[in-house]
């Protein structure tokens, strides 16, 4: 998490087109092994909590049965490592795919903030504002491209921001909408 983190940092600082999108690529290789760890330490916790509600109930067979198939499961995983995608696994990739974008979308935050300015960012496209939210409390937003375009003509409005922590006091901006003029 704090590698993506620093991506994320190098991102909003980015000045090259070319280095923005490989900061990108790896933000996105990031993203696609945190889902997965995530999502295979939630399968081998249900895993655990099956095998012991069977062994408490005294059900030997089955837990036997569910670690065979597991194990088999580990072998033919461990055989097709290395091997090109075929049709199955390349729509395991884009649901995969689908499915991270969602979980990311999950993650942004809704706040309505009054911007109170605007400044330019270190690379082209980038701009940090300084917002006040509702409860009076000041951030820092960092957006790019047609986010920061929105925003830089936002001084003094009211605007919703879909956004993302990305340290004390600092947040980075999904997407900008004006909602009062």
């Amino acid at each position: 998490m704090e590698a993506r983190w620093e991506l994320e940092k190098q991102f909003c600082n980015c000045r090259d087109e070319k280095e923005t999108a490989k900061i990108e690529e790896n933000l996105s290789l990031a993203d696609r092994e945190l889902e997965w760890l995530r999502c295979r330490q939630t399968a081998t916790v249900a895993t655990v909590n099956l095998v012991a509600a069977l062994t408490n109930a005294g059900r030997t067979e089955d837990v036997k049965l569910i670690l065979d198939t597991l194990e088999e499961k580990q072998k033919k995983q461990d055989e097709n490592e290395g091997k090109p995608a075929g049709k199955n696994n390349g729509e395991d990739k884009k649901r995969k795919e689908d499915e991270k974008k969602k979980g990311q979308e999950d993650d942004l935050k809704t706040g309505i903030f009054i911007v109170k300015e605007v400044k330019p960012g270190k690379s082209e496209g980038t701009v940090w504002a300084k917002v006040a939210a509702e409860d009076g409390k000041e951030y820092k937003v960092c957006t790019k491209n047609g986010n920061a375009e929105t925003l830089s003509g936002a001084a003094g409005k009211k605007v919703r921001i879909r956004y993302r922590q990305m340290g004390e006091g600092k947040l980075y901006g999904a997407s900008v909408e004006i909602i009062q003029k």
